[in-house]
């Protein structure tokens, strides 16, 4: 869990890193999460709001779609977060969290995991050139070229080998 304690947070601005595991965002059941998400917050405090930035840098074990292989995927990516105390600005917002006089802690793990989950791209490749699999004997076309005999007739032709000559 991202927690952050409101009275511990002083006026003026302040930084904040940390290491957090998968499972403490609750991606431990997501194959593609498997290593250490290193967090940067800067937070900065004016008045009652406070605004908090946290970069997210990871790494992401994906399989490609084409091909098939694993491989390693850079994800760096931001969120930015407000508490504050104004409720018409907290109303319909996801990242925008009511803080009151009696509130001691605010969780933003949840805006953390959606940011993460929504940076797993849709088309998983492991390169603009993959080459992909041999579609008759699945081969991966990246590793070398297969040992199929590539025979294809045109359809249209299709008939000629029925012909019998004497």
């Amino acid at each position: 869990m991202i927690t952050f304690n409101i009275a511990a947070i002083t006026d003026g601005q302040s930084s904040l890193e940390a290491d957090v595991l998968p499972e403490e965002l609750g991606l431990g059941d997501n194959i593609e999460f498997n290593k250490t998400i290193h967090v940067v917050h800067q937070i900065n405090k004016v008045g009652p709001e406070v605004f908090i930035k946290s970069t997210l840098q990871t790494t992401l074990n994906l399989q490609c779609d084409v091909c098939l292989d694993s491989f390693l995927y850079n994800v760096t990516d931001s969120v930015n977060v407000i508490l504050t105390t104004d409720s018409n600005l907290a109303e319909g917002e996801d990242d925008v969290y009511l803080v009151s006089d009696v509130t001691s802690e605010i969780d933003i793990t949840e805006s953390i995991r959606q940011s993460l989950l929504l940076d797993i791209p849709f088309k998983k490749k492991c390169s603009s050139a993959c080459k992909g699999l041999c579609p008759t004997c699945g081969a991966n076309l990246n590793k070398g070229p297969c040992t199929c005999k590539n025979e294809t007739i045109d359809p249209r032709w299709e008939a000629l080998k029925k012909v019998k000559f004497d």
